[in-house]
């Protein structure tokens, strides 16, 4: 299973730190509204 790392300069990258720790998490609730969105235009013909 490939795998990544990120290393960070604490303090000075702590900003950078902050904001990649969800980045997993809201990458799934985008992905999760996209398709909920699409199915609505898909199925419920809602333009």
């Amino acid at each position: 299973m490939p795998h990544a790392s990120m290393t960070f300069n604490l303090p000075d990258d702590r900003h950078d730190h902050l904001c990649a720790i969800p980045g997993p998490r809201l990458y799934g609730a985008l992905r999760d509204i996209d398709e909920h969105l699409h199915g609505l235009l898909r199925h419920d013909g809602i333009r």
